[in-house]
């Protein structure tokens, strides 16, 4: 008699933006902790887990930003959590913050959006708090977007639907 129990691991199927996030997140976070190109793996794995075409275009393009305006990034994020240096936080949590507060500047995702996903994605990777940490962090940045007087017509045009 042998006690096997009937388990399958199952991939996570990727599907739309929500998984078009999932895999930059992955991609980033792989490439932060083995020293690997981003684009690279971005690209390989973009085409092995079988991405439609407008999702594979808003990744790109998402990453694409987040390449081009990394040290910006970096200080935005720096200055919404002092009391936490970048190279502290967890390869997970930073690589999830990069991707989040890209979508957030590049203005073409709902705030409430781009957010709320990050949440879910630091809920199911990160540690027990990363998803407080995230959204705090997210949010802070959001609201010194929202007082500078040239991305206040952009976020309330966000805000208004």
């Amino acid at each position: 008699m042998t006690n096997e129990t009937n388990t399958t691991v199952r991939k996570p199927i990727l599907r739309g933006r929500s998984g078009a996030r999932e895999l930059l997140l992955q991609v980033l976070y792989e490439a932060d902790l083995a020293g690997k190109d981003a684009a690279d793996l971005l690209d390989d794995r973009a085409a092995a887990v079988g991405l439609m075409p407008d999702d594979i275009s808003f990744i790109s393009g998402l990453y694409a930003s987040l390449h081009a305006i990394m040290d910006d990034i970096d200080r935005k994020i720096v200055l919404a959590a002092p009391k936490r240096p970048l190279e502290q936080l967890a390869a997970i949590d930073r690589a999830l913050l990069r991707l989040a507060t890209a979508e957030l500047l590049s203005g073409d995702t709902p705030v409430a959006v781009a957010i709320d996903e990050a949440v879910g994605l630091a809920g199911r990777y990160g540690s027990d708090a990363s998803a407080r940490f995230v959204n705090g962090v997210l949010g802070t940045i959001q609201r010194a977007r929202e007082d500078q007087p040239d991305s206040g017509s952009q976020s309330q045009a966000v805000t208004d639907g």
